[in-house]
């Protein structure tokens, strides 16, 4: 027995969704002065007729949705080829979101209502998208399509068959998770230079310093330094979307902390404060000062900074980083927590942030803990610096030194409140 309002929930779901659709369908097609295959209402009864033979085909006879489709089909087909009129270069965007409207439709018969009214949103989305699609894809050169296919054979055909243990000394090198960071890295460079193509030089480096380090703000900091030494006219607003990063590791700890430990921020605020405005401040005062580098610059070529051989370098240099970390946590007394969080913390600040925290409620001071993880920020800050001086242009050097100094002085300072709370 089917509940009937069930059924009408699911109809009115899918005839708001064939709206969205329509509605974009019919403005695009009144903007541009011509005469649609179909517009809001025609949606609305796609829609409804996916939703109906749905219904339909659970009541009476399965065949009743695939042929209801096939009907569709044959109905869009015959439309569009009586319309396209001999035109070879005529889209078929509509029509393919007709079906799609009546799939949809038919999924939210079938009550998965969420599902439905995500596509259905999603696909609004890219019909409405297109002209952003237009104006990315003609600045697209042949070195850009050929680096992407190198970044998906990296990704998707080395990394899943590599081993996921670990071998060597120690046992400190796990082949899958040290090609891990090189899909990484190269992931965030791609990340950049899309945005950087999308949104222009300043927005899209800080966008790409926001979304980078939520993942690995060492790896932001390999990507800008590099981007620096390509393009130097840009080094301010790299500088800038490092910065942003190591902002970002700063929430990232926050977040771990809550998770395993809340009673810890009780000693821990007060740093984590230091770090996160003092970051915001130089981050903000970088974007203000970096408008200027970016007006000198339009025009440029940016070239797709995918290079394999710079981050299988890194690779190597992360790998053997990683051995001297177990190194140093495997022969070096317990209770040198502050030394192993400033090893620990050139590389990443999770495994150490995780760790101590996790102590804090048995065997460890909460202040000791603290310390050991802002040790662990101050390090890997340090770290930072390190890589843009070394990897970036030189006038990179300066603004990142400035920025990044200023937050870690700011940090050391909050140091000695920890025993004071």
């Amino acid at each position: 027995m089917i509940d009937p309002w069930v059924m009408l929930r699911s109809m009115g779901v899918a005839t708001l969704i064939g709206a969205l659709i329509g509605l974009e369908r019919e403005y695009q097609h009144r903007l541009k002065g011509e005469k649609g295959f179909a517009g809001l209402r025609t949606f609305m009864f796609f829609a409804l007729l996916g939703n109906l033979a749905t219904w339909l085909a659970e009541l009476l006879d399965p065949l009743i949705l695939p042929v209801t489709f096939l009907g569709i089909i044959l109905l869009v087909s015959v439309t569009y080829f009586r319309g396209s009129g001999g035109e070879t270069d005529r889209g078929m965007t509509t029509e393919v979101a007709a079906l799609l409207t009546f799939l949809i439709g038919s999924l939210a018969g079938a009550g998965e209502l969420e599902v439905a009214v995500a596509l259905g949103v999603i696909v609004a989305v890219l019909l409405s998208a297109k002209p952003a699609f237009h104006r990315w894809v003609e600045r697209l050169t042949t070195e850009d399509i050929y680096t992407t296919l190198k970044f998906a054979v990296v990704t998707f055909v080395v990394l899943p068959i590599l081993p996921h243990r670990a071998y060597g000394p120690l046992q400190a090198f796990d082949p899958y998770e040290i090609w891990m960071v090189v899909v990484l890295i190269s992931g965030i460079s791609f990340l950049g230079y899309v945005a950087l193509k999308l949104l222009g030089p300043n927005r899209g480096t800080g966008v790409s310093g926001l979304l980078g380090g939520l993942a690995s703000s060492t790896a932001v900091a390999v990507s800008f330094s590099r981007r620096s030494k390509e393009n130097p006219e840009l080094s301010r607003s790299c500088a800038m979307a490092i910065v942003v990063a190591s902002t970002v590791m700063v929430a990232r700890i926050a977040v771990l902390v809550a998770v395993v430990n809340p009673s810890m921020f009780r000693v821990l605020w007060i740093p984590l404060a230091a770090l996160g405005v003092s970051g915001t401040a130089v981050s903000t005062w970088l974007w203000k000062t970096s408008r200027h580098d970016v007006q000198k610059s339009e025009g440029m070529e940016i070239r797709n900074p995918f290079r394999l051989g710079a981050v299988i370098a890194f690779g190597v240099a992360y790998a053997v980083v990683l051995f001297l970390v177990k190194g140093a946590r495997e022969f070096l007394p317990e209770g040198s927590t502050g030394i192993v969080a400033v090893v620990s913390g050139i590389t990443q600040v999770d495994a150490v942030t995780l760790s101590v925290a996790k102590l804090a409620r048995t065997s460890m001071s909460p202040n000791l803990a603290a310390a050991g993880i802002v040790l662990a920020a101050l390090s890997n800050t340090a770290t930072k610096a390190l890589i843009g001086v070394v990897m970036g242009d030189r006038s990179l050097r300066r603004p990142l030194l400035v920025s990044l100094g200023i937050v870690f002085l700011c940090g050391l300072a909050s140091l000695p409140l920890l025993y004071l709370l």
